[in-house]
C-alpha cells in the first residue's frame, strides 16, 4: 500500500511549532569557558549551538556578576532562534565560577532546577553543582553540570575531596529502587585510569592514574560517554592548557546505567571550534577559552 508523502512544509512547521519529531535525538554540549570575556565571545557561542543543533549547552566558568555574561549570551542566542527559543539558569558563586545551562524549549521540558552547595567543602573555588529535572521526549532524567576545577595550590587533596563529595551527591539523586537517570556534564579535572594516553614530553604513550576519578566512579555506576572518544583517539583532548602541559585531559559528560541505554553509542566527540572560527588553536585559546567543547547524543525513548 503506498501512503502520501508529508509534504516538507509539515515536517518543518512540526519541527517550528512543538519539539523533537518522535524518535529523534537531542544534544548535550558542556563548554568550560574559563572566565574571558572578549568581544563577539557570546555570538561564537551562539553560532556553536545553531550549527551543531545542541538542545542542551552546559557551561562552567560563567561570570554572575558585572557584566553578567549568561545575560549576554541569552541575548545572542535570542537573535539566532528568536526570544524563548533557548533559555537559560545561572548559578550563584564567585563572580567568575558560576555555571549556566541553556536549553530548547521546543525539544527539552524542564520542570525544576536546583543547586547544591556541597562542593564548596572541598575547595577554595566557590563552585556549585547544577541540577536541573529535565524531559526530552519520553525520557525523564536529571541533568547535572559541575566544575571540578582546583587552584593548583590545593592540588590532588582537594579533587579527591570535590569527587567524594561528587559522587555522594549523585548517589542521593540517583535513589534507591527506582533509580532515576542521570547524566553528568562538565569539567571535571579527569583522565581515565587504565588508559594509554601521548604523553608530547616523552614522545610515548603513558597509562594514566587519577586518585579522583577512582574515588568518583569506584563501582563503575556512572558510564562515560567520552570514554569511547578517548580509546578511539589516545591523543583527545579538549583542554588546552593541560596540553601544553603535556597531559590529555577531556571535560566529560557521563550517565548512570538507567540513562546510558538511551546514550548514542559512538556519538561523543570534542568539538573543533577551533578550526570552525578561529584561524588556529592559539588563536582561539587567547581569544575564548582554553577549554574546548564537548558532546554526544541522547535518545528521546
Amino acid at each position: 500500500m503506498n501512503f502520501p508523502r508529508t509534504p516538507a512544509w509539515v515536517v518543518v512547521a512540526i519541527w517550528l511549532i512543538g519539539g523533537s519529531l518522535q524518535g529523534a535525538d537531542f544534544r548535550v554540549m558542556t563548554w568550560d569557558l574559563e572566565d574571558a570575556y572578549p568581544p563577539g565571545k557570546a555570538a561564537v557561542l551562539a553560532k556553536a549551538v545553531k550549527k551543531h543543533k545542541v538542545d542542551i549547552l552546559a557551561l562552567q566558568s560563567v561570570q554572575t556578576t558585572g557584566t553578567r555574561f549568561h545575560q549576554v549570551i541569552q541575548n545572542e542566542i535570542d537573535k539566532v532562534f528568536g526570544k524563548g527559543v533557548y533559555r537559560h539558569a545561572a548559578t550563584t558563586g564567585s563572580r567568575f565560577d558560576g555555571n549556566a545551562i541553556f536549553w530548547n524549549t521546543r525539544t527539552i521540558q524542564v520542570a525544576g532546577i536546583d543547586e547544591d552547595a556541597s562542593l564548596k567543602r572541598a575547595s577554595s573555588y566557590q563552585r556549585q553543582a547544577q541540577i536541573v529535572r529535565a524531559k526530552a521526549g519520553s525520557f525523564d532524567f536529571v541533568f547535572v553540570n559541575v566544575n571540578l576545577e582546583v587552584g593548583v595550590e590545593e592540588g590532588e587533596a582537594a579533587q579527591v575531596k570535590q569527587a567524594s563529595i561528587l559522587r555522594s551527591l549523585l548517589k542521593k539523586i540517583e535513589g534507591r529502587g527506582a533509580v532515576q537517570p542521570l547524566i553528568l556534564a562538565g569539567n571535571l579535572q579527569m583522565s581515565f585510569p587504565g588508559e594509554k594516553v601521548y604523553d608530547d614530553l616523552t614522545d610515548d604513550f603513558d597509562v594514566e592514574t587519577n586518585p579522583a576519578f577512582q574515588q568518583l566512579n569506584t563501582d563503575d555506576f556512572l558510564k562515560f560517554c567520552t570514554r569511547e572518544v578517548a580509546r578511539k583517539n589516545p591523543r583527545v583532548f579538549s583542554s588546552i592548557g593541560n596540553l601544553l602541559e603535556n597531559g590529555r585531559l577531556t571535560d566529560h559528560i557521563a550517565a548512570n546505567a538507567s540513562a546510558w541505554k538511551y546514550y548514542v553509542k559512538a556519538s561523543a566527540e570534542v568539538v573543533r571550534i577551533d578550526k570552525e572560527f578561529y584561524d588556529s588553536l592559539e588563536d582561539y585559546e587567547w581569544n575564548f577559552s582554553d577549554h574546548l567543547p564537548v558532546m554526544a547524543e541522547f535518545k528521546t525513548r
